[in-house]
């Protein structure tokens, strides 16, 4: 679980190192990287490993705090996810 008190140097250590086997390039490794790079000290998840282990579709509820979401929401889902859609 990931609380507003875990480091951000933790969750970008994460973030780089976690594999992406389900995207297919480079390049989008790439792009997912640096988006959820650049916003990390924004990112809280809860239950991360309910997502991780999901085999099919997964329900997510936001909370709508801001437009940012919007983008971030499918980013971290797919970063959960190893890259899955």
């Amino acid at each position: 679980m990931t609380t507003p008190l875990r480091l951000w140097a933790e969750r970008r250590r994460e973030l780089l190192s976690r594999p992406l086997p389900h995207l297919r390039t480079s390049r989008e490794r790439a792009v997912m990287r640096a988006v959820l790079f650049a916003c990390a000290g924004f990112i809280e998840t809860e239950n991360e490993e309910r997502y991780t282990s999901a085999t099919g579709p997964v329900l997510l509820a936001t909370n709508h705090l801001n437009n940012l979401e919007a983008i971030l929401t499918p980013g971290i889902l797919f970063w959960l996810r190893g890259g899955k859609k």
